[in-house]
């Protein structure tokens, strides 16, 4: 755009807004100061204790950084690169000493959220004239008006991305913590996805968004607890906010629809600006600041079973364990809830004896267990909550100083002293010792105080600090970079931990909520979540609170195990998300529990997400390189379709692969919205051609057919044989599916450093497919095409072309790092 009509644009918005109507107060929905979940209160913010930050006064350089003072405050401007811009608020007049101290608090298990301050040097200019400064890289300029005081931040065309209003930074001048209050012109092209690991709507715009911990439970809305300061933008760039503080509010359009604001009730105004022209662009300049997503073990993507209380014995367990394994159903960790540390829930809190983390009751033989869990090739997980410290244990841990207590009976780890973690971890480290893989910390989101040593509030940041002890103690342990299942974190969680929403309902409508939860968090920067599948129970009939006129109070035991709600949450749901993980409350969800035809279902999706294995371990690999997620909403691929921004039922599987699951109750077929290009529907080999809105597809609910699977012309999907676990030697055979364009390519991974590449290319009437084997063993590669020119006889063989119904097929054995080509010939 022209720079003079950009310039326009901006002062006839900016002219909207003068002369507003007066008012003293911002009205606010936020979440009450409770540890357990609540509905959300209105709350009013009195804005005549703000004060503009005020006209320009100054503007020096300091090493790598401009400084604008201000009448009221100061600004400091630093490029952490060329396309990324940090603004921090300081003191009145301030010295660059008066700014935020640049603290990583690596003596208090930092780094927290942003993993790096010190940053080389970028080339920028600064220009001053009667109006305004400009401080600009090749990327980005910051415009800072001088009088009436105004700041925007423009990209290399011109553009701008934001922009506040006049006097829009105030600051305020209440007893207590300093708040902030920065309001921002809304334009047509705004919208806002991220926020956090949340089970709201995935575009924000129009709504508002209270930053604070809360797990998800029988609640609807903007719920959850990974609470994260940070959204992208379809103008071209992500915001990130550097303030752990409760309660940190963002109005996306809510109280205006001309204007959004942020309002910090404590902590700095401290955040960055991310230009990127794709949400992958801003994704990786976000893990250039928070850290790349850690790649776990295969055998952690795997299938996840769990359960609450239903099965407590060892010998109980490892019946189901070998049903699992004599039936040849896919299984890869076994998740122990607090029954194994002889746990009890009651009231919704836990109570009973030998808890701390040791082995209870039931556990009269752990070398025997956790030997026939490895002789299954099965690995461990164990679940720790917020009150199981007590006894002698709790006693030390307080007196010592080590452990500190917090409402409804929590006794905690302080998880910002190295002596308390040094202290804490030889507790963990005997159930490391035994066997334990994979730490589960439950109700990690709800720990209100103080945290010591670095005085900041608690509530954001213990469960993501927990997280990082257990996952740092783990890996020093030499384990595999096994995340922390848990329900709280903050930024930069995908350095340690496996996002979970805690305690969802069932019933298929709800399935729209996990769908959320996982969009939010892959937006958010935490590729590798997962949910509760089939729903917790939220209530029960036997439950005091229950009230049988509440509609919402029908989510009981009962409705988890209906066929609509084991098939499209369960069945279903095992490709719907990054890790597949059953968990609830009632009988241990194996596939026998089931009718036939329900059961049938479950193993079919279960088996068909082992066999997508090599195309899901791919995407993975790609996610801690590039911080861009598997599952991605549809405006991902789609920046130029508006239809797409607020999609969040439908979901794409890496670049190729789009899931549409039915989320209507008893419905037996799917409205859905088709995005750009040619769609190769699974189960008919029909292809469809996009955009189309409102389009109708039959999904059968006790079917193949029962989740609508589309693949985008240009696929490359690799499918290897049935298998039961997630192993870490070489496949000896793949099935490569292609759906062709011209042209394409893709990169599978054998590890995280050892890939091999799939390409092709139409020529002459004729596909060339090549492939480079990069395993250390000569491999079959069976090449299956799908496209409307016929490339000789149509197999239909359903063990050659699976999981499609026909293809045309070509094979080959490639040696060991060597490449082929497998030639096909149009007929």
């Amino acid at each position: 755009m022209n720079p003079e009509a950009e310039k326009n644009k901006s002062e006839k918005i900016q002219q909207s807004f003068e002369n507003p109507q007066h008012t003293e107060t911002l009205t606010m929905r936020t979440h009450p100061e409770a540890t357990w979940t609540r509905p959300y209160e209105n709350t009013e913010l009195d804005i005549s204790r703000f004060t503009s930050v005020g006209e320009v006064v100054a503007v020096r350089q300091d090493n790598d950084d401009v400084v604008v003072e201000l009448a009221n405050a100061a600004l400091r401007i630093r490029f952490i690169s060329a396309d990324i811009a940090r603004i921090t608020l300081g003191l009145a007049g301030a010295a660059c000493e008066k700014f935020p101290k640049d603290d990583l608090h690596l003596d208090a298990n930092g780094p927290y959220g942003i993993t790096r301050y010190e940053w080389d040097a970028v080339p920028h200019t600064t220009s001053i004239d009667n109006d305004r400064i400009v401080i600009a890289s090749d990327k980005l300029a910051i415009h800072i008006n001088k009088k009436p005081f105004g700041l925007s931040v423009l990209n290399s065309d011109g553009r701008t991305l934001l922009e506040t209003l006049k006097d829009g930074i105030m600051i305020s001048d209440t007893d207590g913590p300093r708040q902030t209050l920065t309001q921002f012109v809304l334009r047509p092209e705004d919208h806002f996805w991220g926020f956090g690991g949340r089970i709201a709507q995935i575009d924000r715009r129009g709504s508002t968004a209270d930053l604070f911990s809360v797990k998800v439970s029988r609640m609807r809305g903007d719920y959850g607890g990974f609470p994260m300061p940070y959204f992208m933008n379809p103008a071209g760039y992500g915001f990130l906010l550097d303030n752990p503080w409760p309660h940190v509010y963002f109005d996306l359009g809510n109280a205006s629809p001309d204007k959004w604001f942020l309002h910090t009730p404590g902590g700095n105004l401290d955040f960055y600006v991310l230009a990127g022209n794709t949400p992958a662009e801003i994704a990786r300049k976000y893990c250039v600041l928070t850290g790349f997503p850690t790649l776990p073990p295969k055998w952690f993507l795997g299938f996840w079973l769990s359960w609450v209380l239903e099965v407590t014995r060892q010998d109980e367990i490892v019946k189901i364990i070998e049903r699992m394994r004599r039936e040849e159903i896919p299984l890869d960790v076994i998740v122990l809830d607090l029954h194994w540390r002889d746990g009890l829930v009651t009231l919704g809190l836990e109570g009973g004896n030998g808890k701390n983390v040791e082995w209870g009751k039931n556990y009269d033989n752990v070398p025997g267990f956790i030997n026939k869990i490895k002789e299954l090739n099965l690995h461990l997980s164990a679940h720790l909550n917020t009150r199981m410290w007590s006894g002698k244990v709790l006693d030390e841990g307080l007196n010592k100083g080590y452990i500190r207590s917090a409402a409804e009976q929590q006794n905690v780890e302080e998880v910002t002293n190295p002596q308390a973690i040094e202290w804490i971890w030889n507790y963990y480290q005997k159930r490391v010792d035994d066997g334990i893989d994979v730490w589960w910390t439950d109700n990690s989101e709800r720990v209100d105080g103080t945290l010591c040593n670095v005085n900041l509030p608690s509530r954001n940041l213990f469960g993501h600090l927990w997280n990082k002890m257990l996952y740092d103690g783990m890996v020093k342990s030499g384990r595999q970079e096994a995340l922390v299942l848990s329900r709280g974190g903050w930024l930069g969680s995908q350095r340690h931990t496996l996002a979970w929403p805690g305690d969802t309902g069932p019933g298929t409508e709800r399935l729209r909520e996990d769908l959320r939860w996982t969009l939010n968090c892959s937006i958010s920067g935490i590729p590798f979540n997962t949910v509760d599948l089939g729903g917790f129970v939220c209530y029960d009939a036997n439950d005091p609170s229950y009230d049988p006129a509440n509609p919402d109070h029908q989510y009981t035991q009962s409705l988890v195990r209906t066929d609509d709600n084991v098939i499209r949450r369960i069945a279903n749901g095992m490709l719907l998300f990054p890790v597949p993980r059953v968990h609830g409350g009632g009988a241990v969800r194996v596939p026998w529990t089931y009718p036939k035809p329900v059961s049938d279902l479950y193993k079919y999706y279960l088996e068909l997400r082992y066999r997508l294995f090599p195309y899901i371990y791919s995407l993975s690999v790609h996610a801690s390189k590039t911080g861009e997620p598997l599952f991605r909403p549809l405006f991902w691929h789609n920046m130029d379709d508006v239809e797409t921004y607020g999609i969040d039922d439908q979901l794409y599987l890496g670049p190729w692969i789009l899931l549409v699951p039915v989320v209507e109750e008893g419905s037996q077929e799917r409205e859905l919205y088709l995005p750009q290009g040619q769609w190769l529907h699974l189960h008919s080999d029909r292809i469809y051609t996009g955009p189309r809105k409102r389009m109708s597809i039959n999904a059968p609910l006790y079917g193949h057919a029962s989740l609508p699977i589309f693949i985008r012309r240009g696929a490359i999907i690799p499918v290897r044989q049935p298998c039961c676990f997630n192993h870490e030697k070489s496949e000896t055979s793949y099935t490569i599916h292609i759906f062709p364009d011209a042209s394409g390519e893709f990169c599978i991974y054998e590890n995280a450093e050892t890939s091999g590449k799939i390409s092709y290319e139409k020529k002459g009437g004729g596909i060339n497919v090549e492939i480079y084997n990069p395993s250390s063993i000569s491999r079959e590669y069976t090449v299956v095409i799908h496209d409307t020119c016929s490339y000789g006889s149509l197999i239909k063989d359903p063990e050659i072309v699976y999981p499609f119904q026909s293809g045309y097929v070509g094979s080959e054995i490639i040696s060991a790092m060597t490449k082929s080509c497998i030639k096909f010939t149009s007929s």
